[in-house]
């Protein structure tokens, strides 16, 4: 079963919700999370209106290795904060590869949070974006996440679900429309709350999955941590373009989960993809500022948005580079908590 093929909400959230839980029935192998993306929405980012784009397979992804598939969230809302475009294409690519080393260096010198015995690792995400269906209708969506990582990362981890909320209708789509939309397949219009636990991050995923939060004792020695080796091994790993390679990077960034020596190793390799470019010296997302670095297919730029005093990973977004508008974004944060639901 290739879950990546699911389309939304054709097949509607609540069947690919009882997809995966009956593969994780099937699997024995703890999984690990590689979001995003993937879960992702963007849950992360971006299922774009028609477009096919890198940025939602990522979201993909990482919306079905979170184990919340059935919130997958696109692009059509535009996020806080005006685009700053810098300079010209030429000098943008040099400064891109400038700010992600500059990033890298801090992320190496500002030490992570550490993690006591009892405590949790949690990483809040937001994400807005929309839901559209074959017959046109297109309505923008925000919801949000929170995942407790314990000290033991072979304990359980548990996954907290945010409402899925329409927040605006767009186009010639009406409030009612959607609603019977949803009403017609015995679906609620606004998908509740939910919580997910697994051992070990098991949620609901196959085996050939990978973090770069979470990686086993092979992959810590295995992986190289020289940027142009890591790039190789990321294309070799993934079969993929430029593309599907700045692609990996932000979603394994979007986690919340790589540590600061793996947060410099993935800033440096993607200082090191051609066609990234500095998009914004300041930009806000979700009330936080920091500076974007994107790169561009098929008219859709990805963002990976980060503190350059800190190295911290702030989160994503789309832009569709035609309009300047951002299709869709999310945001994430990390602390360490004392306790989990």
């Amino acid at each position: 079963m290739n879950l990546l093929e699911v389309n939304y909400p054709k097949d509607t959230r609540a069947v690919v919700r009882t997809m995966i839980v009956e593969q994780a029935a099937k699997t024995s192998r703890p999984a690990r999370i590689r979001q995003r993306i993937s879960r992702t929405d963007a849950d992360n980012l971006s299922r774009m209106q028609g477009h096919q784009s890198a940025t939602r397979r990522r979201t993909s992804r990482r919306v079905i290795l979170l184990a919340t598939a059935a919130s997958v969230l696109a692009g059509a809302l535009t996020a806080a904060g005006m685009l700053n475009t810098i300079g010209n294409t030429a000098s943008t690519a040099a400064q891109a590869a400038d700010l992600l080393n500059q990033a890298a260096e801090s992320s190496i010198s500002v030490s992570d949070q550490p993690v006591g015995r009892g405590q949790y690792l949690k990483v809040d995400t937001a994400y807005v974006g929309a839901m559209h269906t074959d017959g046109g209708l297109t309505w923008n969506t925000r919801s949000g996440s929170h995942l407790y990582v314990p000290y033991d990362r072979q304990g359980e981890w548990i996954l907290d679900h945010d409402p899925v909320t329409p927040i605006e209708y767009l186009g010639s789509t009406t409030k009612d429309m959607v609603d019977d939309y949803y009403s017609s397949r015995g679906l609620p219009a606004v998908e509740p709350a939910h919580q997910i636990r697994g051992l070990g991050g098991l949620f609901f995923t196959g085996g050939n999955t990978m973090s770069f939060g979470h990686l086993s004792p092979e992959e810590e020695t295995s992986i190289p941590r020289d940027p142009a080796a890591l790039i190789e091994w990321i294309r070799a790993y993934i079969k993929g373009t430029d593309s599907s390679v700045w692609a990996f990077i932000a979603d394994q960034l979007s986690s919340g989960l790589v540590p600061a020596e793996w947060r410099a190793v993935l800033y440096k390799a993607a200082a090191l993809v051609p066609g990234a470019t500095a998009t914004s010296a300041q930009t806000t997302l979700d009330g936080r500022a920091g500076t974007a670095v994107g790169r561009t297919t098929d008219g859709i730029r990805t963002d990976i948005i980060f503190d350059p005093a800190t190295g911290l990973f702030i989160g994503q977004r789309a832009v569709n580079e035609s309009t300047g508008a951002v299709t869709g974004w999310s945001a994430v944060r990390t602390s360490v908590v004392g306790s989990a639901p």
